[in-house]
Parts: structure tokens; C-alpha cells; sequence
């Protein structure tokens, strides 16, 4: 009896195990004539871009949890922009608390860019991470954190909750928090502008040499 027990206790959490398992998508597209990608990404929990000498554009998403399978990316192309939309089914958006989705489910999204774009981003729960320069970046998050590492451009971020950090060089820096903390290193020779502002996050520029 004991081993029975055993036996359909394991079978229930290979069936949990299996209804949370991860869902991986690689899409690739080529740059051609995108200048721009614009990323609209609410219950997105984390968005990593990674930029370089790339000849296309890489998305890697992975999801995992109980409505892993109700998100997804919608990619299309304008002209010169690359519009990627997060889309989920009616069940996340009737009577759901978008806030605290990421209890629920995770979606995360890895994107591998030429630095030679522009990219902007807009997030409700997406925390940020740019690793590398790109010509301009731009955000727009409410309780996500944004930071950039050896990032060498124009930078535009605006938070809510958020915090802000960002190591670049030779950097002009244009930034206020409303009850959060500034950290700021100037840069004596300005080559780039970085526009920061957050309600209640705080703020942190390191210059590099």
C-alpha cells in the first residue's frame, strides 16, 4: 500500500512538473532596413538585450508556469521599425492583476542586436538589462528596475518604482528622482546625454574609463 502511495505521489508531481514546464521559442529575423525596434512588453517579467557586431536580429523567449502557453510575441515590421507586442489570451486580461502576474507565470526575453540600432521599451513589470552600446536607447517602465552595462550612446529612461543603473562613458547626465537617491559621476569630456528620471526609484551612473 505504502509503495502505491509512493508510486502515485511521484506520478502527481511528474504531471505538476510537466504543466510547468519551460517553453522555449527562437525566432530569427534579418536586419535589412531596420533602423528601430520598438518593444511594447506588459507581464513581460525580464527583457535582456544584448548587443554587437550582429547581421540579425536573435529573440529568444522562454516561459514556464500555470498560463505559460497564453503569452506570446507578435513581431512585425513598419518601414524602418520592428514592432514587437507581448499578446496573451482573454484569462490574463479579464479581472487579472497584471501587477502580481509574475507569480503566476514567467516570461523572460533575450534579444541580440546590432548596436547600430535604436530601441525603445515599454514595460509594466519588465526588468531591463542592456549589456553593450547602441546608438539610442530609450525606456518607459513602471516597477522594473533598468540597467546598462558599457552601454556608449544616448540614453532616455523614465521609471516609477524602478531603479536606474547605468555604466558608460563620457556621458552628460540629466537626472531626478522625486524620493529615491542619486549617485552620479560626471564626465569631464561629453560625448553622450543620458535623461534619467524615476518617481521612487533610485538613480546610479558610473563613468568609465
Amino acid at each position: 500500500m505504502q509503495q502505491i502511495t509512493k508510486i502515485c505521489f511521484l506520478f502527481c508531481c511528474f504531471l505538476c512538473l510537466e504543466s510547468l514546464a519551460q517553453h522555449t521559442q527562437h525566432q530569427t529575423i534579418e536586419v535589412e532596413n531596420i533602423e528601430k525596434i520598438a518593444l511594447y512588453l506588459d507581464e513581460v517579467f525580464a527583457v535582456e538585450i544584448v548587443t554587437g557586431n550582429f547581421s540579425s536580429i536573435q529573440l529568444i523567449s522562454e516561459a514556464e508556469g500555470e498560463y505559460a502557453e497564453e503569452l506570446q510575441l507578435e513581431v512585425k515590421q513598419i518601414q524602418e521599425t520592428l514592432y514587437i507586442h507581448s499578446l496573451f489570451d482573454a484569462i490574463l486580461t479579464s479581472g487579472f492583476d497584471k501587477l502580481s502576474s509574475h507569480k503566476v507565470f514567467a516570461f523572460q526575453l533575450k534579444i541580440l542586436i546590432p548596436e547600430t540600432l535604436q530601441v525603445y521599451v515599454e514595460s509594466n513589470i519588465a526588468e531591463v538589462n542592456v549589456h553593450g552600446k547602441l546608438s539610442y536607447f530609450e525606456a518607459d517602465l513602471k516597477n522594473g528596475n533598468c540597467m546598462m552595462d558599457n552601454h556608449q550612446g544616448d540614453v532616455k529612461i523614465n521609471t516609477y518604482r524602478g531603479n536606474i543603473s547605468i555604466k558608460t562613458k563620457d556621458a552628460s547626465i540629466d537626472a531626478e528622482t522625486r524620493r529615491g537617491q542619486l549617485q552620479l559621476d560626471q564626465a569631464s569630456l561629453k560625448r553622450y546625454g543620458l535623461s534619467l528620471k524615476s518617481i521612487e526609484g533610485n538613480i546610479q551612473v558610473i563613468q568609465l574609463n
